[in-house]
């Protein structure tokens, strides 16, 4: 296309391309400003990871669960990353399942960093609903999901990560709210 050579024979309006190339709407970021009240899990990922600057296996033994009322999780990534600036689970892909009350309607706040400015980015997908997460360097970024009784209803939640920039993604905070 960017040649003497390209002579399209056909024009098409904006509005097609956008419908056949849908783009993914933007995660929203959330202000945990009271980030305990109704929390019925709580965890800091890696925080008692004693090694630093190396990748392990995660295990929830490095994890501080602050809040777990009626609640569990199972991760899957590449390892658990700790050094000087922070700790996270890191990988491509991750997926988080929380066990959850059956029914609950909530909110679920994930913490996305990249405090090694990397230029992190990638694509969340919460119980089948996608969002593009994008540039979240400095003090990392609050993402929050809406939980629905559709999602809660057979007891768990699940969210999917796929890194789309940079070496990865890393979670460092996962707090789960049930509406009282």
């Amino acid at each position: 296309m960017d040649s003497d050579e390209f002579h399209p024979q056909q024009s098409v309006d904006h509005t097609w391309i956008k419908q056949k190339f849908a783009s993914l709407p933007v995660a929203e970021s959330a202000d945990i400003s009271d980030e305990l009240k109704g929390a019925i899990l709580y965890i800091e990922a890696a925080k008692k990871l004693d090694k630093q600057q190396t990748s392990i296996p995660w295990g929830k033994k490095y994890d501080t669960i602050k809040i777990a009322e009626g609640s569990n999780y199972q991760i899957q990534a590449d390892g658990v990353w700790k050094d000087a600036r922070g700790a996270a689970w890191h990988g491509k892909e991750m997926k988080i399942q929380i066990d959850c009350p059956a029914g609950m309607l909530g909110s679920l706040y994930v913490h996305f960093h990249d405090w090694n400015k990397n230029d992190r980015k990638g694509i969340l997908d919460f119980e089948g609903r996608k969002v593009e997460l994008g540039s979240h360097t400095g003090d990392g970024l609050w993402i929050k999901f809406h939980v629905m009784r559709e999602d809660s209803q057979d007891g768990k939640l699940v969210l999917k990560t796929t890194t789309t920039e940079g070496p990865n993604l890393m979670i460092t905070k996962v707090i789960l709210k049930k509406d009282i």
